[in-house]
């Protein structure tokens, strides 16, 4: 079944019944449709993280989306169908459930153009259209940007950390993501530049309550050890400017605002940590509320999926919702304060995120009311209205329901088949796998993401089991950064505590191991380092760093002969590496053999061209030497690149007085003087310029 023919061929575009019924044509000021809209995607927030869905210690968290719920729908139990961000976004624009749109991982897919988006509806009505993500797996390769006018994924720019155990990765994040505060100043500028009155269609993601949690100031000091809480507080005040922009630009009346989660997080509940591996509410709840003119004060309550989102923004801006559309209309029925059941019927959730990452069982769920039935290597159970932390599997016990909820799936996978979209699959260059790690997340997609052979006929491990060892690597990546943080700050004994704990948590984690022996070394612990070291270098021989590492380690020992053959292991499995040559050089200078360190300094010269204190080093060499003129060569050079530097104008001038350049090494050390008076060395300079 191809849809966007069927569309092309039908019109949509007019006002529909509901719409009618709410009000909502009554002064439109666009031809086809009624009002503008807004729609905001949250990443990775729980329903459970905004205010006003707590039914206590909530206050302050999320101000803005307090207030929008408070004038508009809450729908009370909103429910993701994947837990990951391609494929919940995927649903959300196009209101196909997720086997029927396909996108089964963060990436290595490519949404089927026979899609049609909400973008693509809103233009076709005559809508400007602008999209702003804030994440790699939205990208325009994923497909998600047709019918944007304007879709902005740049990521290039810098990534800005506010704790400094982030700063080794802040690099990495470059090209990955950006932050919410980035993002909404481009939607900003965007809306700006909009003709007045001319309808337009605003789509907001913001990723920012994604791990690594670390909300900017002064959001983590609201919210002290809390750092998830302080990112959804973050999101929540751009929302909040969002809606102060509309506002200034005399929108709001005419501007329907939908903000939605992608999905939730999990913080350990049935093992999970983060998203995407398992069907729990942890990560499938979220938060939806929709507000504007015409929409009343009300409260949706009962299981809804976010396939209904598309089809109910329309209809409270006064379009008709495509047949291609598989979610409900919810605008339609809510048509005065109060609360009303959500009276949805039953929906289909899965996730193939564990499968096609790390070739564990897919999971695939069936909601309807207060029952959760989920199929994967073993069946489970849950009546939500008795059990809502999901903690009693019933399956059993209600062997009935059990077999009847599951005919219902086998009866809608049968049914949807014919109608699944092809979406393209493909296996992610390295590029783009980096961009992921760097996200948190693995893989993409499979070799055999064509194959919907269920995981479990085929033995694949239950991700339910196999997330706990998963668990035990993350938990040993975010010690080792704690551990390299405190290692940088000069906190020894902290960075030692920490990468224990990340090798107790992993042992295969042998950068950790690395950091265990850079911290023992420091503590002054150098027979422990060198026996760290020595088992370190039986797993990774080829590993340079931890050569080097055990090469000082033995030298600060006395057994300068050991230290030699490290620091010259180090050279030989990488002789382009400037800390090895360096640390060669260097221990042969200082055991007074500068002719054999000259080689491994001009290695380190040709490696870094810009190193302007190992310029210094190498011109005592040579002048230790005699050999005074390829000395003046480098010092030239080094003047080239910091004429100020201390050593090297320390250096020059002393060369020149013994060369009889009088006046020149005058000036020379006189700038020493100027620049640098507290130096050790300012004594001896005003002695020597006193003599002159």
């Amino acid at each position: 079944m191809r849809w966007r023919r069927a569309l092309r061929a039908g019109a949509y575009v007019g006002l529909g019944l509901a719409a009618a019924v709410m009000g909502i044509a009554a002064g439109c000021e666009t031809a086809q449709g009624g009002y503008n809209a807004v729609l905001v995607i949250l990443d990775t927030t729980r329903w459970d993280a905004v205010g006003c869905y707590r039914e206590e210690g909530g206050v302050g968290i999320s101000p803005h989306l307090d207030r929008l719920a408070a004038r508009g729908v809450r729908f009370t139990e909103a429910e993701a169908q994947n837990p990951y961000t391609l494929g919940s976004v995927a649903t959300i624009l196009t209101s196909l459930d997720p086997d029927l749109h396909g996108l089964k991982a963060n990436s290595g897919f490519r949404l089927d153009p026979e899609a049609v988006t909400l973008a693509e509806v809103f233009r076709d009505a005559g809508y400007r259209t602008g999209g702003f993500v804030s994440a790699f797996p939205l990208r325009k390769a994923s497909g998600l940007d047709q019918g944007f006018d304007v879709y902005d994924d740049d990521f290039s720019m810098v990534y800005p950390v506010y704790d400094a155990q982030y700063v080794p990765i802040q690099e990495e994040r470059r090209g990955a993501e950006r932050r919410g505060d980035e993002t909404l100043r481009r939607a900003a500028a965007w809306l700006e530049g909009q003709p007045k009155n001319a309808p337009f269609f605003l789509l907001v993601h913001l990723y920012d309550p994604h791990q690594p949690y670390d909300p900017p100031p002064p959001f983590l000091e609201r919210h002290p050890g809390k750092p998830y809480e302080g990112e959804v507080a973050f999101a929540d005040s751009l929302v909040g400017r969002l809606l102060q922009v509309l506002e200034e630009r005399s929108l709001s009346e005419k501007t329907v605002v939908s903000v939605v989660a992608d999905h939730g997080e999990g913080f350990r509940e049935h093992n999970e940590v983060g998203h995407g591996f398992l069907l729990y509410e942890t990560t499938l709840r979220v938060p939806w509320i929709l507000a504007g003119p015409g929409i009343p004060r009300a409260e949706v309550e009962g299981p809804v999926p976010i396939v209904d989102v598309a089809p109910t923004l329309l209809s409270a801006c006064g379009l008709e919702v495509p047949p291609a559309y598989k979610g409900t209309d919810h605008a339609g029925r809510v048509t005065a304060e109060g609360t009303i059941a959500a009276d949805r019927g039953a929906f289909y959730q899965e996730t193939y995120y564990p499968r096609t990452t790390h070739r564990w069982s897919e999971l695939l769920g069936w909601r309807k009311g207060q029952w959760k039935y989920i199929r994967g290597p073993r069946t489970e159970l849950f009546d939500l209205s008795l059990d809502p932390p999901e903690l009693n599997n019933v399956a059993e016990r209600e062997s009935l329901k059990t077999a009847a909820l599951a005919s219902e799936l086998d009866a809608y996978l049968a049914r949807s088949g014919a109608q699944r979209l092809t979406p393209i699959a493909e296996t992610p260059d390295e590029e783009t796998l980096e961009k992921l790690r760097s996200l948190g997340y693995t893989g993409g997609a499979a070799a055999d993401a064509k194959d919907l052979t269920p995981g479990w006929e085929l033995g694949l491990a239950d991700p339910r089991d196999a997330v706990i060892g998963w668990n035990r690597g993350q938990d040993a990546r975010a010690f080792y950064r704690l551990s390299l943080m405190h290692y940088e700050a000069a906190r020894y004994a902290e960075a030692l505590r920490w990468a224990d704990q990340a090798i107790l948590a992993d042992t295969t984690h042998l950068d950790a191991v690395y950091m265990r022996c850079k911290s023992l070394e420091s503590l002054g612990r150098l027979d422990e380092a060198i026996q760290h070291y020595g088992a370190l270098l039986a797993l990774r021989p080829e590993d340079v760093a931890s050569w080097i590492g055990l090469g000082i380690a033995l030298d600060r020992t006395g057994a300068p002969d050991k230290a030699q053959a490290a620091f010259a292991a180090a050279v030989r499995l990488d002789p382009s590496s400037p800390d090895a040559n360096f640390n060669l050089g260097s221990f042969l200078a200082r055991r007074e053999r500068p002719a054999e360190a000259v080689p491994y300094y001009e290695a380190v010269r040709a490696l870094l061209p810009s190193d302007v204190a190992l310029r210094g080093d190498l011109a005592r060499i040579y002048l230790a030497l005699g050999r005074g003129e390829e000395a003046e060569s480098v010092l030239e050079e080094a003047r080239a690149i910091d004429p100020d530097e201390p050593s090297v104008l320390l250096l020059l001038g002393m060369l020149d007085l013994e060369k009889g350049r009088t006046e020149e090494g005058r000036g020379h050390l006189e700038r020493f003087l100027k620049l640098h008076p507290g130096r050790p060395e300012a004594a001896e300079v005003r002695r020597v310029l006193g003599s002159l």
